[in-house]
């Protein structure tokens, strides 16, 4: 089983539609949103395979930007890919490794 955070080819199937972010639990959760149901399923089956149910040693990195993108509309970017730590600390600089980016430019979006 390959250690690759972002599986290209599944994210592509899985078709990730957007972001929840929801406060006023014990813990705010981050929900990422999906049009395939089965393909996403099997994406954080993998992720629970390569850092099990939690990721002690922070492999997977999300990170929320705010900000302006040349020649695209106010919004929101989502980046999530292998920490670049554990990249350094690991032979996995010389894999092919890949990240996912979700752009939200709705006027829904209301910050974090």
């Amino acid at each position: 089983m390959s250690e690759q955070i972002i599986d290209v080819a599944l994210w592509n199937r899985a078709t990730w539609k957007g972001v929840l972010y929801a406060v006023g639990m014990e813990l705010p959760k981050l929900v990422l949103v999906f049009q395939n149901r089965d393909a996403a399923t099997e994406i954080f089956g993998r992720w629970q395979e390569i850092v099990g149910n939690s990721d002690d040693d922070e492999r997977i990195r999300i990170s929320i930007i705010e900000g302006q993108i040349p020649s695209q509309p106010p919004g929101y970017t989502m980046h999530i890919g292998p920490s670049l730590d554990h990249i350094r600390s690991t032979a996995m600089a010389a894999n092919s490794q890949r990240y996912c980016v979700f752009r939200d430019t709705t006027s829904a979006s209301s910050g974090f």
